[in-house]
C-alpha cells in the first residue's frame, strides 16, 4: 500500500513539474546570458515572469514539502535568477484550516506520562490521561493561523493567554513520502531545474531534509526561542514569546500570546518613530550575528511584528543560523573593509570566504563591483547592499557558504523591512556605529579562546626550560 501511494504521488509530482515551460523554463533561463534591472519590462522578462509565477503556483499545488523547497531555492540567489527569487519569496506558507476534531485527536493520541502510568501518576498536563479542558482553563476551536505544517490556537493556560502551535495531522506521512521520492530522484530533479553544475545532488537533499526536520520539530523550536530570548534585554525593544516547558512533545508548542499588530501597521507611526524602529531592528541584527552567533535566518515581515509596547516581537524561530568561527571572522573582515571604503580588504575578505575552484572567478571584476557597493551605499542613503553584495559574488564567479548565504538573505529581509519604516535609512551609517563594539568582541573572543591555549603552551615550556638550558649551556669541565 505504501508503495502503491509512493508511485501515485511521484507520478503526480511529475505530471505537475513536467508541464510545458515549467521546471524546463529555469532551466533555460539559468543559462541565458542577458542584461535586465528591476524596471526592465521588455517582452523577455515579461515571459520569464510568467514562467515563475507558474512554477510557484506548481509548488503550492504540490503541498508542503515543495513549498519548503521553493523557499529553500528562495534563499540562493547566488544561483536563481532574480526574477525566480521575487516570485518563489511569495509562496505562501497557508493551508485550509484542519478541523478540531482531526487536531484534538491527534492531541490525544499521545502520552508523556511514560514509565509512572504504571504507578497511575498522570503528568498533570498530558492530553492522553486528561481532558483538554482540564489542562487549559479555555481553548478556542477555531485557530489564528493555519499553514501547511502547523496550526496555532489561541488558549489560557495557568490564567496567561498562549498561543498553542499543533504540528497537522498526517503531514509527517506525506513529508516522509515526499523525501523518500526526492532522494530517488534528486539528481533528475536538479538536471531539470539546470541545477546540477551548481549544487552537489546529495549536499542539497542533506540540507533540505535537516531544514525540513527543524521545521516539524517543534521542541527545536522551542529551544530556539529560549536561546533567542536569552541574549536579549528584557527591557529592551526586541523580545520573543516565553515558552512553556511543561509539554514534553516534539508535535506541541505553547508559548506566550502576545497582543500586537503587524509590522506594516509601522508605516502608521510617525516618522521619528519609524526611524528609531528601524535602527533599533538593524542594530539587533547585527548583534545576533557578531556579537550572540544565533540570528533569526527568516526575519521576513510576517514574522515580525509590534506588541502594544511598540516592541518588535520576533516569531517562527524553525530557521535560525549560526556562524562557524572562520565564517564570521571573515564576515566582520568583510564588512569592516566596507565601512572603511577599503575595496582591496574586502575583496580578500571575500575570496577567503568563498569557494573559488574555478577559472570563471574575476578577482578585478569583484574589485570593481565592490567599489561601487561601497561607494553607492555610502554616498547614497536608501540604497539595499545585501543582493548588490551577493550578486557581485555571483557574477565574479565565487561560491559563498551555505551559512553566508543564510546571513545574507536574513540581511537582505531586515534591511528591506528597515528601508520600509525608513526611505532614507543608511545600513552603513549603522554598521559605522557600531563597528567598534562588534570589532571588540571579536577581538575578546578570540582571546578568550586562544588565551588558554597560551597559558598552557607557556607552562609547558617553563617547565622545559631548566632541561633546554642544560642541554644549551652544559657545565664546563663536568663542573
Amino acid at each position: 500500500m505504501a508503495l502503491l501511494k509512493e508511485i501515485f504521488r511521484t507520478l503526480h509530482i511529475f505530471w505537475v513539474l513536467g508541464r510545458p515551460g515549467l521546471a524546463w523554463g529555469l532551466y533555460r533561463d539559468l543559462g541565458r546570458a542577458r542584461l535586465t534591472n528591476q524596471d526592465c519590462g521588455c517582452e523577455a522578462d515579461r515571459r520569464i515572469q510568467h514562467r515563475a509565477v507558474r512554477l510557484r503556483a506548481a509548488l503550492e499545488e504540490l503541498g508542503p514539502t515543495f513549498v519548503k523547497l521553493g523557499q529553500m531555492l528562495s534563499r540562493r540567489p547566488d544561483l536563481i535568477p532574480r526574477m525566480y527569487i521575487e516570485e518563489l519569496e511569495k509562496l505562501q506558507d497557508r493551508a485550509a484550516p484542519v478541523s478540531f476534531r482531526a487536531i484534538k485527536r491527534q492531541l490525544v493520541a499521545r502520552c508523556i506520562c511514560g514509565h509512572r502510568m504504571e504507578h497511575e501518576q498522570h503528568d498533570p498536563h498530558c492530553l492522553h490521561c486528561l481532558p483538554l479542558e482540564t489542562v487549559f482553563d479555555d481553548f478556542d476551536k477555531v485557530p489564528v493561523a493555519a499553514a501547511s505544517l502547523a496550526q496555532v490556537y489561541r488558549a489560557v493556560f495557568q490564567g496567561r493567554a498562549v498561543a498553542v502551535k499543533v504540528l497537522r495531522p498526517g503531514v509527517l506521512d506525506v513529508i516522509n513520502t515526499d523525501l523518500a521520492i526526492i532522494r530517488r530522484l534528486k539528481r533528475l530533479l536538479l538536471w531539470g531545474l539546470g541545477l546540477t553544475g551548481s549544487i552537489d545532488p546529495q549536499e542539497f537533499f542533506n540540507e533540505f531534509q535537516r531544514r525540513l526536520h527543524a521545521e516539524v520539530d517543534l521542541k527545536a523550536e522551542a529551544l530556539n526561542i529560549d536561546r533567542f530570548r536569552a541574549t536579549r534585554d528584557p527591557e529592551g525593544r526586541i523580545t520573543a514569546p516565553e515558552v512553556f516547558w511543561q509539554f514534553r512533545r516534539s508535535d506541541l508548542l505553547v508559548m506566550e500570546f502576545i497582543e500586537g499588530k503587524a509590522i506594516a501597521h509601522a508605516m502608521k507611526l510617525g516618522r521619528p518613530k519609524r526611524q528609531k524602529l528601524a535602527q533599533v531592528l538593524v542594530r539587533d541584527y547585527l548583534k545576533q550575528i557578531f556579537i550572540d552567533n544565533f540570528f533569526h535566518a527568516d526575519p521576513h515581515p510576517g514574522n515580525l511584528f509590534l506588541d502594544k509596547h511598540d516592541r518588535l516581537v520576533y516569531l517562527d524561530f524553525g530557521s535560525v543560523g549560526q556562524l562557524d568561527r572562520t565564517t564570521r571572522r571573515e564576515m566582520h573582515q568583510l564588512f569592516r573593509a566596507m565601512v572603511d571604503a577599503d575595496p582591496d580588504r574586502a575583496v580578500q575578505a571575500v575570496l577567503r570566504l568563498g569557494q573559488t575552484g574555478s577559472s570563471r572567478v574575476d578577482p578585478q571584476g569583484l574589485w570593481q563591483e565592490l567599489d561601487r557597493i561601497i561607494y553607492l551605499c555610502r554616498s547614497r542613503p536608501g540604497s539595499r547592499w545585501s543582493d548588490e553584495l551577493i550578486e557581485a559574488t555571483r557574477r565574479s564567479g565565487i561560491r559563498l557558504p551555505r551559512s553566508a548565504l543564510a546571513l545574507a538573505k536574513g540581511l537582505l529581509l531586515v534591511e528591506s523591512v528597515a528601508l520600509e519604516l525608513d526611505p532614507e535609512f543608511s545600513f552603513f551609517d549603522e554598521l559605522q556605529e557600531m563597528a567598534p563594539q562588534l570589532g571588540l568582541h571579536m577581538v575578546m573572543n578570540e582571546l578568550t579562546r586562544e588565551l588558554p591555549r597560551l597559558l598552557e603552551d607557556y607552562v609547558e615550556l617553563m617547565r622545559g626550560l631548566p632541561e633546554l638550558l642544560r642541554r644549551t649551556y652544559p657545565a664546563e669541565h663536568g663542573g
